[in-house]
């Protein structure tokens, strides 16, 4: 085989499994960020969770395709090394800035449930107050 086949074959190795990893980093410590003000993890946590873990891997899976074309030939190790180490760089940070804006999104998506849970509690609250019946439609 070429230095550039073996190049791309260390570059997929590479960045496959980083992606991986950080991928299911992602799912075990995500559902903690959705919880609902009970803690319980419901179905639908679970769900976006999964969904999001899917666009992460669409997303990075896509860049490290998109990113294998790009760089000169590799005619010694050398220049395979140097080509090596600027595409997993690439990598790296693209994979770093996709999990930050999915980071900022479960932020966004759990202060969402905790106003909806504080909302729904206040209601309750209220309406004991006064001692009225409240349906499910008010809260």
């Amino acid at each position: 085989m070429t230095t550039m086949v073996w190049t791309y074959a260390i570059y997929l190795t590479i960045c496959i499994s980083i992606t991986i990893w950080v991928a299911r980093t992602l799912g075990s410590h995500a559902p903690a960020f959705l919880e609902d003000s009970q803690g319980e993890r419901s179905e639908l946590t679970i769900a976006v969770t999964r969904l999001l873990i899917v666009g992460f891997y669409l997303v990075n899976l896509g860049v490290i395709s998109l990113a294998l074309k790009y760089g000169g030939p590799a005619a010694d190790v050398t220049t395979a090394m140097e080509l090596l180490s600027t595409k997993i760089g690439a990598i790296l940070i693209s994979l770093g800035f996709v999990h930050f804006v999915v980071f900022a999104k479960l932020g966004s998506m759990r202060r969402s449930l905790s106003y909806e849970a504080e909302h729904k509690a206040s209601t309750i609250r209220r309406a004991r107050t006064v001692g009225k019946f409240v349906t499910r439609e008010e809260i």
